[in-house]
């Protein structure tokens, strides 16, 4: 389409002459219109012409009409426009401006258009066709023309479809493309390698065609200038070198050659991308992109064809995560961090380690130190604890820490010098525990009150820090940041966070995202309500993404203590504290809202808060909190819930120390190698640092005759792209006869399918009869649209267990080791036994009594007393009660809740 709204670079009259061009092609039909010139030396006819322009020292305007045409340009800029034979253009010196014009079958225009043009040109909704021209020809393209720039340069502008086959094109130093166009790549090469071809421009619909013309060819543009070429199609042999700025106002990429990226890989998001082109990184390898038929924009099958969608490597997915979600419990007894207790210890942090270990760190209020202790997978200490702080100074506290790439970790605190205000400093520490050079101070800016650190990992062995800061911004409290790269040195200068400063914005807390950027979520007085909670995404150069959001969408009252973690997936998790209970919102990996604000606490009287988090391996995460008077607790009790990615709870809430008379707080929590998760938190009853570890169980715990949630996780590891995979049914095999699930279909051989659709809500049931354990292998195939293939199993050993269940009477029952679940009911029940009293431990859950005796998990429930047949003799479970709560420890010489079972 001949469009001038595009301004083109020359005064007004040359745009005149552009509009009378039209004239010319008017003229040669017989009309009346007059022909174009200026500065011409030379007739122009319908004949073969020798023109020369610039005669007279100024810009030649010349507008060809048929014949094989000789125009040679002048000095300065000049305006040539060929005619419908094949001309030889010759410019001269200035940059040239030359204008060709393809066939084309429609066009709309006026005689205004050309009696009375405007300042800004003719604007025709497409050319002149053939018809309304008395069918003569007006292609100004044929074989062996000549288009030839000069010493300066021209700028090339084509209008309506133009095949540039038999043409001998040269020293062009843009292509101004709005229609249709076929180059051959040799000529595109001959152009790049003259260098000064600079540019391709399109308008968005333009549609650039690059033929193969000879063997196998590369096109570097890397040094050029390409934008709104809406569709490109490559032939085979042809390997285009694009970088992604290339692809701007791209929307349909096809043909049989090849893209490859001048850095990385290339993004062809909103990009159609048909079967057959070849997609290759910088080093050549192919990548894999969704393909579809570029008509409809519908998703095809490529076959084998990796990269290229057909004809290319298969490309074998990344295996997916397949696990079924069983119980998570105990593993082995709260336990004790520090060594010290003659003061109040308090804030610890707690991180998982490459090793499968993990470290907790704290204050320490005798030396007023941070220190530290190491833990080895298997949950015993590795070395000795340690001071993390370099001063001798009083004053360093509120650490936090973080894990890194390479197995060492970074931890931060606080610092009260003399002298100065609060700083945040930080030691750095290898995989082997050494120190990694010196302390450091983290805060630039001297001359405030800095506190509340929170560290984040960013994947490639840097971190970032954020901290608030008092009266930095001018008005009170203010949140700040910053980053280091992985050798420690920081990367860029200390930063602001907040953009709203009236008030106080503070205790902020950050977590890294799966593509090398992080979010920063705090608190903000009076922006949104009374307190509400704020983030800010960046991207992994550091850069804002975006503005600060509001995450909290109820705003009465306060919103505060907000907790945020990185999901396996890419989305992000931000929990909060609100009016006495603990609210949570979850994000996808571009920032949209997965699951909007719900409640995570089950227990709302009296005081929820507090919340820390942490993701779990099998793709879900676990919130944990203080409650105040629950469960009988006459203090401050630590709880937890974990959660599927969804937000879906899993089991209920449960309640992690054993303590229920003291103050317990501080909480922290951290994920492990394992899977699993360790809490820690302050207790006031002797000013101690405790832990928790927790791990999923071996072993699915099946009641006979009950029908209980069989949750299978299946997952994408976060660096597969979800757009080119499929994720299968899952295949359960060596399912006995007595078991059957709720959803799927059986070969009736053991084995079972259960589809995607139906992995939600799946249940399983073992019939009344049989006892026996088993063991079940689940597995699920990941098909690349390549038609590569990857397959993940695991497999889950399977108790089924009795329930005996007593009568509202007295009764006196007697249980066996596959009993899972007894319940006396009413009245006054006795229990028997069969072992000593020492080789069991004990729990209590809700109003329940967990029994455990190695691998074996019983719920005792109504039962007033056990009797043990072999050493221990009886036991009244009041007072068993008692003694785990912690109010008579003499009453029992057994060390009481050893597993603690929350999905039984």
């Amino acid at each position: 389409m001949l469009n001038f709204k595009k301004p083109i670079k020359q005064n007004k009259s040359q745009k005149y002459f552009i509009m009378a061009s039209m004239s010319t092609l008017l003229a040669a039909c017989g009309t009346s219109a007059t022909t174009g010139t200026s500065n011409v030396t030379g007739a122009i006819t319908t004949g073969n012409d020798n023109v020369v322009l610039g005669g007279a020292g100024g810009a030649g305007i010349v507008d060809l009409l048929a014949g094989d045409d000789i125009v040679v340009g002048g000095d300065a800029a000049d305006f040539i426009r060929g005619g419908a034979g094949a001309d030889n253009i010759q410019a001269g010196g200035g940059v040239d401006n030359i204008v060709v014009i393809g066939i084309t079958n429609d066009a709309s225009y006026s005689q205004s258009d050309i009696d009375n043009p405007n300042s800004s040109g003719v604007n025709l909704s497409s050319l002149i066709s053939l018809m309304d021209l008395n069918n003569n020809p007006i292609s100004d393209l044929q074989s062996g023309e000549v288009i030839d720039g000069g010493a300066e340069g021209a700028i090339l502008f084509v209008y309506g479809k133009s095949d540039f086959t038999g043409v001998s094109l040269s020293n062009i130093t843009r292509l101004d493309v709005h229609s249709e166009v076929t180059i051959p790549a040799t000529m595109i090469k001959f152009l790049i390698d003259q260098g000064i071809f600079n540019s391709l421009i399109g308008d968005g619909s333009t549609k650039i065609i690059i033929s193969n013309d000879g063997s196998g060819i590369e096109l570097d543009f890397s040094s050029i200038n390409m934008q709104g070429i809406g569709h490109i199609v490559v032939e085979a042999g042809v390997t285009l070198l694009l970088d992604q700025a290339d692809l701007n106002g791209t929307t349909i990429i096809e043909g049989a050659g090849s893209i490859k990226s001048t850095s990385g890989e290339l993004n062809f998001d909103g990009i159609k991308v048909a079967k057959g082109l070849t997609i290759l990184d910088d080093a050549g390898a192919a990548v894999d992109v969704p393909r579809v038929d570029v008509t409809t924009g519908e998703p095809v099958d490529t076959g084998s064809g990796g990269g290229s969608g057909g004809g290319g490597a298969v490309t074998t997915p990344t295996a997916p995560i397949l696990h079924v979600a069983n119980e998570m419990t105990v593993s082995g007894v709260e336990f004790k961090v520090n060594t010290q207790t003659a003061e109040e210890d308090g804030f610890s942090s707690v991180t998982g380690l490459s090793d499968g270990g993990y470290l907790v760190v704290w204050q320490s209020d005798i030396d007023y130190d941070v220190n530290g202790q190491r833990y080895n997978a298997d949950g015993s200490t590795n070395g000795s604890e340690f001071v993390v702080n370099g001063s001798t100074l009083k004053g360093q506290g509120h650490p936090d820490l973080t894990s890194l790439k390479d197995g060492g970790f970074v931890i931060t605190w606080q610092v009260h010098k003399a002298g100065l205000k609060l700083h945040i400093y930080g030691q750095k520490y290898a995989a082997d525990g050494t120190k990694s050079g010196d302390e450091f101070q983290i805060n630039t800016d001297n001359g405030s009150i800095h506190q509340e650190s929170s560290i984040a990992d960013l994947g490639d062995g840097g971190f970032v820090m954020a901290w608030e800061s008092y009266d930095q911004d001018g008005n009170d409290r203010g949140v700040f940041g910053q980053r280091y790269n992985a050798d420690g040195i920081a990367n860029g200068s200390e930063f602001q966070v907040n953009t709203h400063t009236n008030n106080e914005q503070l205790a902020p807390e950050v977590a890294a995202l799966n593509d090398g950027g992080f979010v920063i979520t705090w608190s903000s007085f009076g922006q949104e309500g009374q307190y509400g909670v704020f983030g800010q995404r960046y991207n992994a150069d550091g850069s804002v993404d975006g503005g600060e959001f509001q995450v909290n969408v109820y705003t009465t009252g306060r919103q505060i203590d907000s907790e945020i973690t990185t999901l396996n997936d890419g989305g992000y998790i931000i929990s909060w504290e609100s009016q006495g209970d603990v609210y949570g919102q979850i994000y996808n990996a571009d920032g949209s809202v997965r699951k909007a604000e719900f409640l995570i606490n089950t227990h709302t009287s009296s005081t929820q808060d507090n919340p820390v988090m942490t993701a779990l391996s099998d793709g879900g995460f676990v919130v944990v909190w203080e409650s105040k008077n629950q469960d009988g607790v006459t203090g401050q009790g630590v709880y937890g819930q974990r959660f599927d990615a969804a937000g879906t709870a899993i089991d209920d809430e449960f309640h992690i120390n054993t303590d229920l008379i003291n103050f317990n707080d501080q909480i922290a929590v951290t994920a492990i190698e394992s899977g699993g998760f360790v809490v820690s938190w302050t207790s006031d009853g002797g000013g101690s640092i405790y832990a928790q570890r927790y791990e999923y169980s071996d072993t699915y715990k099946l009641t006979k005759d009950a029908t209980e949630d069989f949750d299978i996780v299946t997952l994408l590891q976060s660096e597969q792209d979800s757009s080119v995979v499929t994720m299968g049914s899952v295949s359960i095999s060596g399912v006995p006869s007595y078991v059957s699930f709720t959803k799927g279909s059986s070969d009736g051989n053991g084995t079972w399918t259960i589809a995607q659709s139906d992995l939600d809500g799946l249940q399983i049931k073992a019939s009344n009869g049989d006892t026996s354990n088993f063991s079940l292998t689940l597995s699920v195939t990941l098909t690349h649209t390549s038609g590569g293939t990857s397959t993940s199993s695991s497999s889950i050993d399977v108790s089924v267990g009795n329930v005996i269940t007593g009568t509202i009477g007295q009764d006196s029952l007697t249980a066996t080791s596959t009993i899972d679940h007894v319940d006396g009911k009413a009245e006054e029940d006795t229990l028997t036994i069969t072992g000593d009293k020492a080789d069991f431990s004990f729990a209590i859950k809700g109003n329940d009594l967990q029994i455990t005796n190695g691998d074996n998990v019983d719920l005792i429930h109504s039962i007033e007393e056990l009797t043990f047949t072999g050493a221990g003799g009886t036991i009244d479970v009041d007072t068993l009660f008692d003694v785990i709560a912690g109010v008579d420890e003499a009453a029992l010489d057994v060390w009481l809740a050893n597993s603690y079972d929350y999905n039984t």
